[in-house]
């Protein structure tokens, strides 16, 4: 209902877009700005890295249901907690992030973000695998997934920095490709059903792996280019 008023107002109070703007629009042009932008590393690279890491969560989201539920019984209203607790984590992460932005360089706060995610996935790794007790794996949880709100939006304004023509290409792409990525990723892991583990941990441990090298990468191309 809260949705069918907002879409009315915005519906009458909206102004129409007049012929002449319509005609205005140059979809060649749209479609060249994003091959003009998809060869620049600069802005590959931090597309990239906000992609992957909603790979993270949207692969935890898929998983952690079941993960919780089917293989340490947690109860829905157990998992309810622990989802909102989460929630609250990316919220807190994401307003510390931007108080720090303004002391420490962006490139920095990524770096440490993700190694903050990596440790995540190494410990989800290992407490799915031994079996480690429920405490652990809702640390991993909480490690892995909180640093996404905030890897996001700095990969995002990176990204933005190199655009070669309109922003609103520019962030259109960068919007498509991480619901896109993560949601094509989510999916898979219940490749092998509710009560195997091992696809989330290898998509999980692949994405790991391609955010390392992607910020190293990354952070060979700005010293070249301080030096130059």
């Amino acid at each position: 209902i809260v949705a069918l008023i907002i879409l009315i107002g915005v519906a009458s109070q909206l102004p129409k877009t007049s012929k002449d703007e319509l005609k205005q629009v140059n979809f060649s042009s749209v479609i060249k700005d994003f091959g003009s932008l998809l060869k620049k590393p600069a802005f590959i690279i931090p597309m990239l890295l906000q992609g992957l890491t909603y790979v993270m969560l949207f692969s935890y989201s898929s998983a952690s249901p079941f993960i919780t539920q089917k293989l340490y019984n947690m109860t829905p209203q157990q998992f309810s907690i622990m989802f909102a607790v989460n929630g609250v984590g990316l919220i807190i992460v994401s307003q510390v992030v931007a108080l720090l932005v303004e002391k420490l360089h962006r490139h920095i706060l990524l770096i440490i973000l993700t190694i903050i995610q990596v440790v995540g996935v190494a410990l989800i790794i290992l407490t799915l695998t031994f079996h480690l007790p429920l405490w652990v794996l809702l640390i991993a949880f909480f490690l892995n997934v909180c640093p996404v709100t905030s890897i996001g939006p700095l990969g995002f304004t990176m990204a933005m920095e190199e655009r070669t023509g309109g922003s609103g290409n520019a962030s259109s792409l960068l919007g498509l490709f991480q619901f896109i990525l993560g949601g094509a990723v989510a999916p898979l892991v219940g490749l092998k059903g509710e009560f195997n583990t091992s696809p989330y941990m290898i998509i999980i441990f692949i994405t790991a792996i391609l955010l390392v090298s992607l910020q190293i990468i990354y952070f060979k191309m700005i010293k070249k280019q301080h030096v130059a």
